[in-house]
């Protein structure tokens, strides 16, 4: 099997840490058969437990890695999913007054009132809405939220709602 990165083949943080990044990534059916039945490479069993290995990091995140990244309707299906999230909660803010920055793509929109971040998410966190602080990504931040296109779309609804 290819390798896909360095950092899978060293111990400690860096293992951990893209084990949990991409098991996270790696829902599609065909990436959990691959993650399970690939051979755990210190002694040759099956893997048993597949989001336990998924989260350990090492062989079974590359092996599921690399399902995930050849599926194609599936990374299509992915896109499809945020935009419509996208779609829904872009409007949704600025009739609350946000304004949205450099949030064209992705997982994240980056909302701005021209206030202190903490201000912001204390107003949404008041409509049940969490999202996290700007200034903890850095200064730069410090006037912006990072809102999550990430929930379920019930969740994202739900929102929509709550800021209309």
């Amino acid at each position: 099997m290819a390798r896909l990165s360095e950092p899978f083949d060293r111990g400690g943080d860096a293992l951990v840490s893209s084990g949990q990044r991409n098991s996270h990534m790696v829902r599609t059916a065909r990436a959990v058969e691959v993650a399970g039945r690939h051979q755990d490479a210190a002694g040759g069993q099956p893997c048993h437990g597949v989001a336990t290995r998924l989260a350990a990091g090492g062989p079974q995140v590359q092996a599921a890695m690399v399902a995930a990244l050849d599926d194609d309707a599936q990374e299509q299906l992915q896109r499809e999913r945020y935009e419509r999230r996208r779609t829904a909660l872009l409007p949704a803010l600025r009739s609350a007054g946000f304004t949205v920055d450099h949030s064209e793509a992705g997982l994240y929109l980056w909302a701005t009132r021209d206030e202190p971040c903490r201000d912001s998410v204390t107003w949404l966190a008041t409509r049940g809405i969490l999202v996290a602080p700007g200034d903890f990504y850095g200064p730069g931040g410090a006037n912006h939220v990072r809102v999550a296109l990430t929930a379920s779309d019930e969740r994202i609804a739900a929102a929509v709602e709550r800021l209309t």
